[in-house]
């Protein structure tokens, strides 16, 4: 007798995956937290200092910057692109100092350093998550008082009392609507700054490194 043949199993196959056409990485690194606080005796300004590029990698690097060699003393902090906000820091720094010499309005000078800023670069991407724009604080000395600017593209507007920016600015809004009170000094608010950076960084993805805060008084 001959034994008999077991039924040839066919093994499945698989369907087809079409696969997507290799494309760049795409340099993103707006993910981030800037705050500015405007207190009874200075202002505070704070930041972390993680940079994310989305599936690729993290790195520490400072987001504040100054100009001690100006007499209105600005110092920046930013979000967003790094190598265009040096670039925008650049351009206001020159416009600051022009305004300086000629003794015009330094509120003035921004604004047409941004507007300048944002109609030569805005533009120069197609992809909405590639346009450049200028996301940053500057806080100038006025007639012996401190001021913050909100520089977001071409506008330029007043901070009173707090503004936040970034991917952890909603987080920091409400924390900072239950810690703080704008007519705190600016040590009470560089504590409530501390606890705010602190939750952005463990609740929102992309915001970490370590904290930096700025108090300048009037």
């Amino acid at each position: 007798m001959q034994a008999k043949r077991k039924p040839v199993q066919r093994k499945k196959v698989f369907p087809s995956r079409h696969l997507k056409p290799y494309s760049e990485r795409k340099r993103k690194n707006k993910m981030t937290i800037a705050a500015g606080f405007c207190c009874s005796d200075g202002i505070v300004l704070c930041a972390d200092t993680q940079y994310t590029i989305p599936e690729t990698m993290k790195y520490p690097d400072s987001k504040l910057r100054m100009a001690p060699e100006l007499r209105c003393l600005p110092f920046f902090v930013f979000c967003g692109d790094m190598d265009f906000q040096k670039q925008c820091i650049s351009s206001f720094t020159s416009a600051l100092t022009e305004a300086e010499e000629n003794g015009t309005l330094l509120h003035s000078a921004l604004e047409r350093a941004a507007l300048e800023m944002h109609s030569a670069y805005y533009d120069a991407y197609s992809d909405p998550s590639e346009k450049l724009s200028a996301t940053m604080f500057v806080s100038v000395l006025i007639d012996g008082k401190r001021r913050i600017y909100k520089v977001f593209g071409p506008k330029v507007s007043d901070v009173e009392p707090f503004e936040c920016m970034g991917s952890g600015s909603y987080l920091a809004r409400a924390l900072a609507d239950s810690f703080w009170e704008p007519n705190n000094t600016m040590y009470r608010t560089a504590l409530a700054a501390v606890y705010i950076l602190s939750d952005v960084k463990k609740y929102v993805d992309g915001c970490g490194g370590e904290s930096q805060i700025v108090c300048l008084g009037h």
